[in-house]
């Protein structure tokens, strides 16, 4: 990798963690990873609509091979989810609020 890529350069202590005592060093043996977000029949969601981890899920339409196969499920607010083992901030609200119903025929769709 090149040099100065990541945030710590040779020498430099790394980021200080906020509210701790210590600092975060970040060298050429530590992977970095792109994750694409999205937010399946729904717009996108904004960082800062994502309950505070600030991460961008994008809609879904570029996507999407088979739009003709498909038809969005109606948003709904009356369902909320009720995590046991996971935490509440795996995803925001709205990503569960909308879906894609894939079927062959969108009149002979039901929900």
């Amino acid at each position: 990798m090149p040099s100065g890529l990541y945030y710590s350069r040779d020498g430099d202590l790394g980021a200080r963690v906020v509210g701790n005592n210590y600092h975060f060093y970040i060298d050429n043996r530590t992977a970095f990873e792109m994750v694409h977000r999205l937010n399946i029949g729904g717009r996108s969601i904004l960082s800062v609509e994502d309950l505070g981890m600030f991460r961008m899920w994008s809609e879904d339409k570029n996507y999407l091979s088979e739009s003709s196969l498909s038809c969005v499920v109606p948003v709904t607010t009356i369902t909320m989810i009720k995590y046991t083992n996971v935490p509440a901030y795996t995803a925001p609200l709205k990503v569960y609020q909308t879906a894609w119903l894939m079927v062959p025929n969108k009149q002979t769709s039901t929900y």
